[in-house]
């Protein structure tokens, strides 16, 4: 007996590529790692047979694949403290749109101790492009405490991708002191 086969032809808009996925017997689905996350595909189906040949392809149908988190982190976290309670933390935005896998809503700045981990979410505004990066103050922070911080870009699923490597940074040990170190080069003049 022959064994009859299936194929599914899929074809990529940007860049154009084919790829063919053969299912036996009566499978009517099929899972591939060969899509890319939230990209468009067009799609047909031809059914294969050694006894019969080909058939006619399907109609074309078009189909976006779903998101997943991205697999690039924010660049060039800086982190300054601008009090004692008060640290503010800036990023570069996502570079490489290849590793996005969705769209870009919000950044999520996580922030830790030695015995506390908190985040807290960036949104992005109208218009505001995710490849820009972005700037928050965290606030109510404990003086002199280091903070070891790290941002992650999140879609609108709410998935967070790669975490940029922590830059470390410590509060002011208290506000007179921040307010000394400001004036003494005012008074060294």
């Amino acid at each position: 007996c022959p064994t009859d086969s299936h194929t599914a032809t899929l074809t990529v808009d940007v860049p154009s590529t084919t790829v063919s996925i053969a299912v036996g017997g009566d499978v009517g689905s099929t899972v591939t790692d060969e899509l890319r996350a939230y990209t468009t595909y067009e799609v047909t189906v031809e059914a294969v047979s050694d006894v019969r040949g080909t058939s006619r392809p399907s109609e074309t149908r078009r189909v976006l694949t779903p998101q997943t988190s991205a697999r690039e982190a924010p660049g060039d976290v800086r982190a300054e403290a601008e009090s004692s309670t008060e640290i503010s933390v800036q990023w570069s935005g996502l570079s490489n749109c290849r590793l996005v896998n969705g769209q870009i809503t919000q950044y999520r700045v996580q922030y830790e101790t030695y015995s506390t981990t908190e985040t807290r979410d960036y949104t992005l505004g109208d218009g505001e492009d995710w490849r820009s990066g972005g700037r928050v103050t965290l606030t109510g922070l404990t003086r002199s405490t280091n903070y070891s911080i790290s941002v992650g870009a999140v879609n609108e699923n709410g998935d967070v991708g790669l975490y940029s490597d922590p830059v470390t940074t410590m509060t002011h040990q208290c506000i007179l002191l921040s307010v000394a170190l400001m004036i003494l080069p005012l008074l060294l003049l």
